[in-house]
């Protein structure tokens, strides 16, 4: 006797494909084409003014390459290198790649898993018998909305990291672009300082040759002229490393490494930044916030899903069509599968999931509140280094200025040697070099402040510079304000 069965699902397996079509191309649907990109460059224009690009190897990658060679043909100032570095920084197009890995788990989590066929050939003395089937797991079709519901989650929380990225990078660039700038301008001063302290070393070798000047004196103008050019000499290699700082997130070599920038800081705007509510600001505004929120919803989904079905690991429906080789007849009927939750009833996965759900749910907690604790922080730096960077400016380089000439009145007659002249010179360079640091410390804490923030601050009138400043009569010295700030909201 010769029997052939066949397993085929007809009419339960027609319903289901034309069920798993409709639903296969509703998962499609749903899915961003350009893989969510559209709202990083949104949120981009929006928070900064600026462009993002994503590099595929098409025709727009050579304009964009264009763009950032007219960029650097200008002076460099922060706003152009915050462009630069999101259009050609291979860190962040890195981190775009990640849109499409995150976009393809959400397409794979809209589909139906394929059938399943299968074919057996049995034979034995008097006959033999062909099996013939064809499979499909429902349960995979039952939890097709709990996965694509989790999958969106995790895509949702993945486009947010991205976005939280770019305006990382945006605050590293401003960093390093004003860190460069000071050290550049620092430079200049050092020079100045070398100058003096070397003019002053060849006024003490000469009044040694001449008898009016001890070697201990000598001594120690030599000494101090030579610690300068030590100094001067760091100064000129931290400038290097900062360049090469700001080399790297611009994503720039070679030939492209010459760009040049501003000769000063920008100067610290008198008027006070709008720090209302910042801290609520910031809770609402914050990019990888509002990115763990989504995997603690991704997390709660599954969670949820594997408690719903936790006791049902297999469901397979079909249909067994038997032909038999003999009498040709063929029998009909409908075949169940059905897994029987004896050892495994799901217990190692929701205890992992209830686990995995409150540690995130800390974290989040933890990141709320370390965002609370930033944003006050690095508001009370930014007033306190906005006030020092003032009293620099209206108070010690005008009374250094003074001081300078005064001594230089007093040695016109004959009342003041040249070395104290000569120092009263070197102090005046050294405050002006201390104010070129509380100059870059505040365009530091404010680009800290716009991210931890989660958005740029209102822009701020701008100082008169440091030249326009000074003073001309003597008068009491001001003393600087307190800054510390408490519960700001």
């Amino acid at each position: 006797m010769t029997r052939t069965a066949v397993r085929i699902n007809l009419r339960p397996l027609a319903g289901v494909l034309v069920a798993s079509g409709i639903l296969a191309l509703s998962g499609c649907a749903s899915v961003p084409h350009d893989a969510g990109f559209s709202q990083v460059q949104k949120s981009a224009s929006n928070r900064l003014n600026k462009q993002v690009h994503w590099a595929q190897g098409g025709p727009e990658d050579r304009a964009v390459q264009a763009v950032v060679q007219r960029l650097l043909l200008e002076p460099l100032t922060a706003e152009k290198a915050v462009q630069i570095a999101l259009l050609n920084n291979p860190g962040l197009q890195a981190e775009f790649e990640n849109l499409g890995i995150s976009q393809a788990n959400l397409i794979q989590a809209g589909l139906l898993a394929n059938p399943v066929f299968s074919a057996a050939y049995l034979y034995s003395p008097i006959g033999s018998n062909t099996s013939l089937g064809v499979a499909q797991d429902f349960l995979n079709v039952f939890t097709l909305a709990g996965r694509k519901r989790i999958a969106t989650a995790e895509f949702d929380s993945t486009r947010l990291k991205v976005t939280q990225r770019v305006m990382d990078l945006a605050t590293q660039v401003r960093i390093a672009y004003y860190s460069a700038v000071a050290n550049a301008q620092t430079l200049g001063l050092d020079r100045q300082i070398v100058s003096s302290t070397q003019a002053a070393a060849e006024l003490a070798e000469r009044q040694v040759q001449a008898g009016t000047l001890s070697r201990r004196d000598q001594y120690l103008h030599q000494t101090f002229y030579a610690q300068q050019l030590v100094e001067l000499q760091n100064a000129e290699t931290q400038l290097v490393s900062a360049r090469e700082r700001l080399n790297g997130l611009l994503g720039l070599w070679g030939a492209d490494t010459q760009w040049q920038f501003p000769d000063r800081l920008p100067d610290v705007p008198t008027v006070k930044a709008q720090l209302d509510h910042i801290e609520s600001y910031a809770i609402a505004h914050r990019l990888d916030l509002a990115a763990d929120q989504k995997q603690v919803d991704a997390l709660a989904y599954g969670l949820g899903y594997t408690h719903r079905f936790r006791y049902l690991s297999l469901l397979g429906i079909g249909v067994n069509v038997t032909l038999d080789g003999i009498d040709r007849t063929i029998q009909r009927g409908p075949e169940l599968v059905l897994g029987v939750p004896l050892f495994d009833r799901g217990q190692g996965r929701i205890r992992g999931l209830e686990a995995g759900l409150r540690e995130s749910e800390q974290r989040r907690r933890q990141l709320a509140v370390d965002i609370r604790a930033q944003v006050r922080d690095t508001a009370n730096r930014l007033q306190s280094a906005q006030q020092t960077a003032d009293y620099y400016r209206r108070v010690l380089l005008p009374l250094q200025q003074q001081t300078l000439a005064e001594n230089q009145r007093f040695y016109n007659g004959m009342l003041l040697g040249v070395y104290d002249l000569l120092l009263s010179k070197q102090n005046e360079i050294n405050t002006a070099r201390q104010y070129v640091l509380a100059t870059r410390d505040y365009w530091i804490i404010r680009a800290e402040l716009e991210r931890v923030r989660g958005g740029p601050l209102p822009p701020a009138a701008n100082a008169p510079s440091a030249q326009e400043t000074v003073q001309t009569s003597s008068g009491p010295v001001p003393s600087p304000t307190p800054t510390h700030r408490h519960g700001v909201q």
